[in-house]
Formats: structure tokens, sequence, C-alpha cells
């Protein structure tokens, strides 16, 4: 397979579409864990197009549930829900408090891959920098949580890494925070992403000393 393909991923996630027409609720396979690794390092790329069918196809799996207690995680286990449970929202106190603030018995279905998912669909225009800095805020409130089920976290930080290729400035501070947001909440899932962007950065080639001072001499 070629996860990094634009235009393999464009026709999965068109095969995922043409499915949920005829059954909805179906998904491409019972591999959920699988297809987020493959899958999720395509959120930080330059290509917006390749962002949002990846987005696409990891929103057809259930909703995982928020992390309530951490030292119940066992990484060696499969993290996925079975397909029947869906976690609901007990009580009121689950939802965002008024000042933006997420109360600490948060529990139930995280719609996080939604809400990126709609957040990438945002045409980017002056017209809805309202529209998107209010998505990326609500993302960042989920972000400083700490209770964001792993793959979700994971895939966060590469969504906003991907971001940042966006060339909009009011797009980048939001994305920023939400970063920062999530290394501080969730440093484990999310310092890979961030090291694999700092290296790629890195090894941007520099121009060759004799081409530069060639290029120097033609001009004088």
């Amino acid at each position: 397979s070629q996860p990094k393909s634009l235009w393999v991923v464009k026709g999965v996630a068109a095969l995922l579409k043409s499915l949920h027409a005829i059954e909805p609720g179906s998904k491409l396979n019972d591999q959920s864990n699988e297809t987020f690794e493959l899958l999720v390092p395509n959120l930080a790329a330059a290509n917006h197009f390749l962002r949002l069918y990846t987005l696409d196809i990891l929103e057809s799996y259930p909703d995982r549930p928020f992390i309530t207690d951490h030292a119940d995680i066992d990484l060696t286990d499969d993290l996925e829900e079975e397909p029947s449970y869906k976690p609901s929202v007990d009580t009121e106190e689950d939802e965002l408090n008024p000042d933006g603030t997420v109360s600490s018995s948060l529990s139930g279905s995280c719609d996080l891959i939604s809400l990126l998912r709609n957040l990438e669909s945002i045409p980017v225009a002056f017209a809805n920098e309202r529209r998107i800095t209010s998505q990326l805020d609500r993302v960042e409130v989920y972000a400083r949580t700490g209770k964001l089920p792993i793959l979700y976290a994971e895939a966060t930080a590469c969504h906003m890494l991907g971001l940042l290729h966006v060339k909009f400035a009011p797009v980048w501070p939001a994305a920023v925070k939400v970063i920062v947001s999530l290394s501080a909440a969730q440093e484990g899932p999310t310092w890979p992403c961030i090291e694999a962007a700092l290296k790629k950065s890195m090894e941007k080639p520099l121009p060759k000393v004799e081409d530069s001072a060639r290029h120097s001499s033609q001009s004088s």
C-alpha cells in the first residue's frame, strides 16, 4: 500500500463515502490502530487534500472514549473499543464550561477527529477567520485536558504541524498554542510527531558554498 500517496488516500476516502451511502456506519476495516499509525503522519503534510482525505478515513471509525485514568492504560493492548460500544456523556458537567475549560469529570466519546476534519474543510479566507480560530480554540481546550486517546493526541499534534503550512497567518499562533498545550498535557504521544517535523526541517539542503560564490561573482 501507499499510505502517503494522495491518489491512493483520495481513492480510499471516495470508496468509504460510497460504502456509507449503501450501508451507513460501515468502515474500512477492523484494524483502526494500524490504520491510524499508517495515516496519521499524513496530517503533518503540506498538502491540504492529503490531510482532508486522511481525516475522512480516520473519521469513519467509531469515536474512542476519553482517558479517565492514565494508570489503567495498557499500551500493549488494543485501545479500540468494541464496535457496538459508544460511551455516552453522563452529565452536563462533561461539556465545555462557559469559561472555555473542560470539567475534570469529562468522559464519554471523544469527537476530536470529526472536529479536526471540520476544521480542515473550512475554506481558508479572511471571511472565515473567526470560524477557523474558533475551531482551533476548541481543539486547544481538548488538548489541555490530558485525556485524549493516545492516537487522537498523535493525530492532533501532526495536524497542527500540517496547518503551519497553510498560507494564512491567523492560523499559525492558534495551531502553535494547541501544540504547546498538548505537549504539556500529553508529552509522550505528542513528541514523536514534533521531533519528526524538526528533523525534516533540519534535513532541508542548504546552498553549496561554491554555488553561492559563483552566483556572487556572476552578479558582480
